[in-house]
Order: C-alpha cells, then structure tokens, then sequence
C-alpha cells in the first residue's frame, strides 16, 4: 500500500512537471505543440483524480490514516476545480492568448503544488500530531497568563498582610514603648531618692533593673528597625489599584472610611522616604541606659539621673515617630481597595474555570472527529485551582488578606503543576513528531535514491547511444532528445520531493541539521535537470548525480542513525 500511496505522489509530481512545461511557451514555441502538452497534462490529471478515488476505496479498511490524506486532497481537488482551470488553459492557449494561458497555468501550478504538499505529509499521524502540540500550546500560553495574573494577585495580598502586620507591630512597639517609659520613670525616681550614694545591695538592685530596661529598649530597637525596614519594602512597591480606586464604605465598620484619604495617597511613599519608625531612638535610650547602669554599680546614683531623662526623652520621641509611623500605615491599609481586589480575584477565577471548561470540550470535540485524545494534561490541577481562587475572593471581601494569600498561593501552585503537565505533555509529543518525521524522510529518501540509480543508469545508456547514433551534422536525434527531456523530468520530480521534505523538516524544529543538505540536494537536482533538458548526458552530469545519490545516502545513514540513537535513549 505504500508503494500505491508514493505512486500517488509521483504521478502528482510528474503532472506538476507537464503542467509547467505546458504554460512557458518560451521552451516550446509551436502554438499546436504547446497545446498539445496541455492536453496531456488535462488527461494526465484526470488519470490522476480517478487512481486517488480508487486508491482511497482500496486503503479505507487497511490503512485509513492514508485514505484519509487522499480524502483531503480530492477535497482540495474539487474546491479549486482544477481541471476546469486546465480545460480553460487549453482553450486560452488555442486562442494564442499567451499572457492568460500563463497567468491561469501559473494558478494551477500553485494549486499542484499544494496538492503535493498535502500528498506529502505521507499519513494524518504527523498532522495529527502537529494539531495536538498546537492545542496544548495554545493551553499552556493560557495558563500561563493565569500563573502571571495570579501571582500579581497574591502579592497584592501579601502586601495588605504585611500592613496588617505593620499596623499589629506598631501598635504593640507603641505599648511597649508605654510601658518602658513608665518603668524607666519609676526607676528614676527611686534613684533620685538615694542622693550621693545609696545601700550597696539597693544600688546592685538599681543597676539590675536599669540593665533589664536597656535590654528591653535594645530589642525594641531592633523590633523597630525590622518596621521601618519593612515600611520601606512596602514603599517601593505600587498599591494593587489606582488612587480613589477605594469606595467609600469599604473600610471596616467603626474605623476612617478609605475616602478620607487625599488624593494621589494610594501608594504609600512614592516619591519620598517612608517616615522614621523610632528605631534610632530607642537604640540611642538603650545606650543611655547601659550609661545608667554603669553609674548606678559604681553606686553613684545621682550621676546616673541624667542618662535616665536623657534616656526618657529619646523613648519618648520614639513613641511619637512609632505613632506618626502607625497612623501611616493604618491610613495605607484603609486605602487598599479591597472590594476591587476580590473583584480581580474572581475574574481570574472565571478565566481559570472557563479554561478547564475548554480542556474538557477540546477532548469530546476530538472524540467527534475519530480521534481519542484521552484526558488533557494539567486539566484536572486548573480545575482544582478554581475552589481555592474563590475561597481567596471570599476572603479579600471579608479583609483577611492573610488567608486569602494562602488560598492564591494555593491556586498558583495548582497553576504551575498544570503548566509541568503541559510541559512533560508536549515534550514527548514533540519526540514522537521527530519519530515520524524521521521515518517519514527515511521512506521517502529511500524511494528517492532508487528513482535517482534508474536515472542515473539511463543517463549513462543514453550517452552511450548519443555517440552511436550522431547524424552526419553532428546532431543528436530527436528521439534521443526525448528521451533526454523524459530524464529531465524525472530529475524535476525529485527536486519537487526534496522540497516536500524541506516542508517536513520544518515542521520538525529539532533536525536542524538536515534542511541545509535537503536544499543543496533540491539545488542539485534542478541543475543537473536543466542539464538533462540540453541532452548534456556526458561525464559531467553522469558525475553531478553520482554526487546526489551519495548525498541521499549520506541523509538516509544520518536518519537511521538518529532513529536508533533514539531508541537507544528509551525514547518514542
């Protein structure tokens, strides 16, 4: 049946051959000669159509993937109504009407040789093959843009978490602060009741509590540096929406509306610093306090004061630069527009669940068409991803940010173990499509060498009768002639397959190596069909396709090469 199928293909080449040949009148200028060509080459394509029909009749049951590529290009047959293209050449050319003859023979060239194109694909697996990588890339560009979307979507999150958590530690610093204040006030004032000098035990005693409160304000410093470390984080990335983007009413019951906020405030400390969160000052109260403590082991009690208020005044000022820093960030976070981010939330969500949607009628839509394209990759992960992206949507309505950056973390991850699934999918579909085309080019090359050694042996022959049989001019025959341009033909075929292969390796990006080759074989055997077409039978042209059978069999070595190192690997 193969045999059958690329007799198919060399009878479509051979009346792309004729059909040229017909159309230039430059080659053949007798006007009844050139129509008669055209003639031939109408019979010869109705010869064609109805070998295909019977062709198709007879692979229906035993290869359908063949019959099924003949089925498309009758199709194509009828679409371009060809042979009434070819009968309106004829009578153009019966007219003497050279120009049209041409242009309307140059039209059903085009139509030729996307006849071949078609005929060449060999069997549907490749194209099949070719459809499924393009509909699970088409996929996976999707979900993509969802992975993207929602990632933007949980840093959006995170960042009203983390002012969450801003507004929680300033708050929490603010009382700490309170309290150092009150303890070190208190401890001022036992120490200012010991004048000069105080009991050695009650000094120690004074000095331990002194060295607690030094601690305790040198861990709120560093408390307070992790703050404004973070506010500056925070500064340096844009809010998730646009300034008044907040309605009023959006802000929790009890607490400033997101409308009291002035304009161009929807991100916090574009332009400027963000404001100091007392860290430096409280570091600088810890310093003065370990000064106090100091004096107070040498028992010199009243010396010590003075680093105590000194200490106050800076643990005060830190509370005042911790309040300014929490009315800030309680102001940034009144300003997200939470309902806008719940909204976002779920129009990612609606994408992600229309995507699986697609997965699944993608599947029962190749089922229609014969195919069984089984369960799409990663379909089942994207449909998972759709109850955690509406918890996430849920919980942004209700102001926990921090919940619904888990839930969109969640749903990322589903995203991206969608797009592994794809991954993996498409890589080995893309082994197999090399597989294929591999074999494919093997065939075809193979079918190639052993037409080129029959030419070639002819070549030979026919040189051989040349010199027999010269007239007493010095001409060769016209019998010999012909048969020269039957050769030349043949050459022209081959070129036509070594560019149906070109269209192949297309296809197939990883054979990278071989297009170059293919094009100087095409190359080759056009220049030694010219010659042919001139009755250059000679050492010349005899050498010229010595060279291309060494080129097919070089291709056809590296192929099966390729094809057993691919076995070797376990691959498909």
């Amino acid at each position: 049946m193969r045999a059958l199928f690329r007799g198919t293909l060399r009878r479509a080449t051979a009346l792309l051959a004729v059909a040229a040949l017909a159309g230039v009148p430059t080659f053949l200028p007798a006007q009844a000669k050139v129509a008669t060509k055209q003639e031939q080459a109408t019979k010869a394509f109705e010869q064609l159509t109805e070998h295909m029909q019977k062709l198709q009749t007879a692979l229906k049951n035993t290869d359908p993937e063949k019959a099924k590529v003949i089925g498309i290009g009758s199709k194509f047959i009828q679409e371009k109504a060809i042979p009434n293209k070819m009968k309106e050449v004829k009578a153009l050319l019966d007219q003497e009407r050279w120009d049209d003859s041409i242009d309307t023979c140059k039209a059903v060239i085009k139509d030729l040789n996307k006849l071949i194109d078609l005929l060449l694909k060999g069997d549907s697996r490749i194209e099949n093959l070719l459809k499924e990588i393009d509909r699970l890339e088409k996929f996976k560009e999707r979900v993509q843009k969802l992975i993207q979307d929602q990632k933007n979507e949980k840093d959006s999150s995170a960042r009203a978490e983390a002012l969450e958590q801003q507004v929680k530690k300033l708050e929490k610093a603010k009382q700490d602060l309170d309290n150092l204040i009150k303890d070190q006030k208190d401890l001022r004032d036992q120490t200012n009741q010991q004048g000069l000098a105080a009991d050695p035990k009650k000094a120690t005693d004074m000095a331990k509590n002194e060295g607690d409160l030094k601690e305790r304000a040198k861990r709120l410093a560093e408390d307070l540096k992790q703050v404004e470390d973070t506010a500056k984080d925070l500064s340096a990335k844009p809010a998730a929406g646009k300034p008044g983007d907040a309605k009023p009413g959006d802000a929790k019951p009890g607490e400033p509306k997101p409308g009291d906020s002035k304009p161009g405030d929807g991100q916090p400390g574009a332009g400027s610093p963000s404001p100091s969160a007392g860290a430096g000052a409280a570091g600088g109260a810890s310093q003065d306090m370990g000064k106090a403590q100091n004096k107070l082991q040498d028992n010199k009690p009243e010396s010590s004061l003075e680093d105590m208020e000194k200490a106050i005044k800076k643990l005060e000022k830190a509370k005042d630069e911790v309040e300014k820093a929490l009315d800030e960030a309680k102001r940034e976070l009144l300003k997200l527009p939470f309902e806008q981010l719940s909204k976002k939330q779920d129009q990612t969500k609606v994408e992600t669940d229309n995507l699986s949607k697609d997965m699944e009628k993608s599947e029962s839509d190749g089922n229609k068409d014969g195919e069984n394209k089984g369960p799409t990759p990663g379909k089942q992960n994207v449909q998972q991803a759709v109850p955690k992206q509406k918890s996430a949507a849920g919980s942004l309505k209700e102001y926990k940010p921090g919940k619904a950056k888990q839930d969109q973390q969640d749903a990322q991850d589903k995203l991206e173990q969608a797009k592994k699934a794809l991954d993996e999918a498409l890589a080995q579909l893309r082994q197999q499509l090399q597989d294929e085309v591999l074999r494919s080019l093997e065939e075809r090359f193979g079918a190639m060498l052993a037409k080129q050694r029959k030419i070639s042996a002819k070549t030979r022959i026919l040189e051989a009768q040349k010199k027999e049989s010269l007239t007493a001019s010095g001409q060769t025959s016209k019998a010999l002639l012909s048969r020269a341009n039957e050769l030349a033909t043949g050459e022209f075929e081959l070129a036509s397959e070594a560019h149906g292969s070109l269209k192949l390796l297309e296809e197939d990006g990883t054979t990278a190596v071989f297009p170059d080759f293919v094009i100087e074989l095409r190359d080759d055997l056009k220049k030694v069909g010219r010659r042919l077409q001139d009755a250059k039978t000679g050492k010349a042209s005899q050498a010229m396709q010595k060279e291309i059978e060494d080129m097919l069999q070089m291709l056809i070595d590296a192929l099966r090469q390729q094809i057993e190192q691919n076995e070797q690997k376990g691959e498909p």
